[in-house]
């Protein structure tokens, strides 16, 4: 009998723990939804407000990347290592820039989204170089450095351009390059990326282009 009530006791204990858990959980998923749809529409209402740029975008090969980076092509580099005959090597593609610390190599998978830029970002401390992993076709927002010792700087929306580029080849940015984050053309997309170890952490600066310079633009391919 005892057993029994000891039993019951656990079970009732272990059902109220349950229900309690389970309403705490509830009511957490109902607070994190309305605070995510306040801040959607917050962003609806800002987006509303600034200005949409039309910006149509150009294939890498038929512009000059220099004010931005470098463009990572071995067709182009005219030398050629062959230490046997199954092996062909292409030396300085691109040159990484750092200012401290280290390299790190960094895998980067992008998911589909609206071609709507809104943020552009850059860092002071590292080039950063964007490499196409399967093939992937790249598309970015980039605006070209300047200020790099101002950390209220902010980005020339004049010079921004829209740039798009097959997996042939990759993209290697200038410190300070002003950049958005990749655009996937197909539903999902992987680089690899070369850059500074802990950029994200301390070398990150980012601007809202509604909020902050009441523009945004919208890529069009």
């Amino acid at each position: 009998m005892a057993v029994t009530l000891l039993s019951y006791a656990v079970f009732e204990l272990c059902r109220e723990t349950v229900e309690r858990v389970s309403e705490e959980d509830f009511l957490f998923r109902e607070k994190r939804k309305q605070g995510l749809e306040r801040t959607v529409q917050s962003g609806k209402e800002l987006t509303g407000m600034a200005d949409k740029i039309q910006i149509k975008a150009q294939h890498l090969s038929t512009i000059d990347f220099s004010p931005y980076g470098q463009v990572l092509d071995y067709e182009s580099s005219e030398t050629k290592v062959v230490p046997d005959h199954n092996v062909i090597v292409t030396p300085g593609v691109g040159t990484p820039e750092i200012t401290e610390g280290h390299l790190d190599l960094i895998h980067l998978r992008v998911i589909r989204r609206e071609f709507y830029g809104k943020i552009l970002e850059r860092h002071v401390k590292t080039s950063q170089a964007f490499i196409p992993l399967l093939g992937c076709t790249g598309l970015f927002l980039l605006a070209p450095p300047d200020d790099l010792e101002n950390k209220n700087a902010l980005p020339d929306l004049d010079k921004v351009i829209a740039v798009i580029f097959d997996g042939t080849k990759g993209i290697n940015l200038k410190r300070g390059t002003w950049h958005s984050s990749p655009f996937a053309v197909s539903e999902v997309s992987d680089y690899i990326m070369v850059s500074r170890a802990g950029t994200l952490g301390d070398d990150l600066y980012v601007v809202d282009m509604p909020e902050a310079m009441d523009r945004y633009f919208e890529i069009v391919l």
